[in-house]
């Protein structure tokens, strides 16, 4: 039997305490709760997770997923229940636990972004979704020293992988979204399903960036002009904000971005200034006017979640399809990762002493040899 216990702070959203924990185990949940913090494991690591669930589960019937990316800010090195009570402050994860009508027909996946002790290599820096680099130079819009990050690339994609073997997900309505470092990490995601010889992101219906940015750093696999080429099978809109002094539109990682992203069919909607201009007077909260309006919230993710690839059917051929599709996309990191993926060192026990020396040092010191100081070495 699982053991749950209620996330600190939540209504309807419980922590699963087993070691073991997946995807499908969301359809154990009583009828009360609508979301779930989970942990996925893979090759190179692990990741936390929330998943909702719709309002009613039917016999046979499917449901469009939409994959959440959050923005910066998350706390690393603590306890999963510390992960979870951060992430019902995301708008997805919020409405959930409040039982909002508004995601009564769907599933949402929100992954969280990976600290390095989650995952099984040295990462160069703080994980930032796909990539690492310091916090200083990050909030400086300084990507000169960014790596890109392979493992945390693997074990998103891992998940999203379980998520479709495992749950009735409509392939044909699997949309991605993100704000901010989120809406980076949605660009980049859809991006890695073009890898390893696909042609784009087949089963996404939508890929939405809100106070987006995307680094121009072509050595660490990083193409603006690539990236948007790559995704471009795939409705993709940006919402920004004119001032946005965070992600300003005048640096090369949001202004390229939107110039690469119009020429690849994508559009780019600019929000009125006095909606966006947030709590800290940054103006990068493109998407305020939609969460603080229930009306309007309901009206995007009916939108979001209707929205469909008509050649894409609800069948369990088609959801296979797209778990390879996702599996391909893992071997393709793996294989351009291997040879830059260093290993955590393991500790371990030392050796066993040599017998020899071990009798000479349980001798009383006056008789050790004279090599034997201190520690029953020769002083090299």
């Amino acid at each position: 039997m699982r053991r749950w216990s209620l996330v600190p702070g939540s209504k309807r959203t419980v922590l699963c305490e087993d070691e073991e924990s997946m995807p499908r185990h969301l359809t154990g949940l009583k009828d009360y709760y609508r979301q779930v913090w989970l942990r996925h494991r893979s090759a190179h690591g692990s990741i936390g997770y929330m998943l909702s669930r719709p309002l009613v589960w039917k016999p046979g019937q499917t449901f469009p997923l939409v994959i959440y990316f959050h923005h910066a800010g998350n706390p690393v090195g603590k306890a999963d229940w510390h992960y979870a009570k951060w992430m019902l402050g995301s708008p997805l994860c919020q409405l959930a636990d409040e039982n909002s009508p508004a995601l009564r027909d769907c599933m949402v996946l929100s992954p969280y972004c990976p600290g390095r002790g989650d995952l099984n290599h040295e990462v160069a820096g703080d994980v930032l979704w796909f990539k690492a680099m310091s916090l200083d130079r990050y909030f400086q819009q300084d990507f000169s020293e960014m790596s890109e990050a392979f493992e945390a690339e693997f074990v998103v994609l891992s998940l999203v992988k379980a998520v479709l073997e495992q749950l009735p997900v409509d392939p044909g309505r699997i949309s991605v979204m993100g704000e901010s470092m989120g809406g980076y990490g949605a660009l980049r995601f859809a991006e890695l399903l073009a890898a390893g010889g696909n042609e784009g992101p087949k089963f996404l219906s939508r890929v939405i960036g809100v106070s987006s940015y995307y680094p121009q750093m072509p050595a660490q696999d990083h193409s603006q002009e690539k990236m948007a080429k790559r995704i471009r099978s795939a409705p993709v809109e940006l919402f920004h904000c004119e001032k946005d002094k965070l992600s300003p539109v005048d640096k090369e990682a949001t202004g390229g971005l939107f110039r690469f992203i119009k020429e690849n069919g994508g559009q780019v909607h600019f929000e009125r200034n006095k909606d966006c201009k947030g709590a800290n007077k940054n103006f990068h909260s493109a998407f305020a006017r939609v969460w603080k309006s229930p009306s309007e919230t309901e009206k995007f993710l009916r939108e979001l979640t209707e929205s469909r690839i008509e050649s894409v059917q609800a069948t369990p051929s088609a959801r296979r399809d797209a778990a390879a599709l996702v599996e391909r996309a893992c071997q393709e990191v793996s294989l351009r990762g291997r040879n830059q993926m260093t290993y955590k060192p393991v500790l371990s026990l030392p050796p066993p002493p040599d017998p020899a020396r071990r009798a000479n040092a349980d001798q009383p010191l006056a008789k050790r040899s004279r090599g034997d100081k201190h520690d029953g070495g020769t002083g090299d």
